[in-house]
């Protein structure tokens, strides 16, 4: 009996957190104690709900133990198969071994916001991150406000990175507010 390994390397895990790519690189391992090796790969990405195939390589004649998959669609979560074919005689299908990717890059990274007391109104500090991975940069940041307990409201606009000067605060009254990044 011969000894095989066959290890999906990344993700290492299904769902990993924070993946913010739209393509996403996918990696895989395989060994055998006889030294045969890959000599065709399949890859394939289903909608992990109801098992639609978005993509499918066919078999590709390749020693190459990666992948890039095309632009995932954000906020779905994937199922990314990898078959492999070996050289090794008698059982050279190999998989499929598969990791599910949920990639979240549509929205911009949520700014940091702090709030200060300023002359007759309260100042909505805001500081928008540098994106990361795939996602967009901020055109815009939309400001809302609720008195405690109520529904927000938009009160307001500021480009990135701007402050935002609220003067129509009610003394003595409770605010919270939200600011959310939107994209071009």
């Amino acid at each position: 009996m011969r000894t095989r390994r066959w290890v999906c390397t990344y993700p290492a895990a299904d769902n990993p957190a924070g993946l913010d790519l739209a393509p996403v690189p996918v990696s895989w391992s395989y060994s055998q104690a006889d030294g045969y090796v890959q000599t065709q790969r399949r890859v394939r990405i289903l909608r992990h709900a109801d098992g639609v195939v978005l993509h499918d390589t066919g078999m590709q004649a390749t020693a190459s133990s990666t992948y890039t998959t095309p632009t995932l669609p954000s906020d779905v979560e994937v199922r990314v198969e990898v078959s492999i074919v070996t050289n090794a005689p008698g059982t050279p299908t190999v998989g499929p071994a598969s990791r599910r990717l949920t990639s979240s890059y549509a929205s911009p990274m949520a700014p940091e916001v702090t709030l200060e007391q300023g002359e007759g109104c309260i100042v909505v500090a805001i500081v928008n991150p540098a994106p990361t991975g795939s996602r967009p940069d901020v055109e815009l940041n939309v400001i809302e406000r609720r008195e405690a307990g109520g529904d927000f409201a938009q009160i307001g606009t500021s480009p990135p990175d701007e402050p935002y000067l609220d003067y129509s605060v009610a003394s003595r009254a409770q605010y919270d507010y939200r600011v959310i990044g939107v994209a071009p």
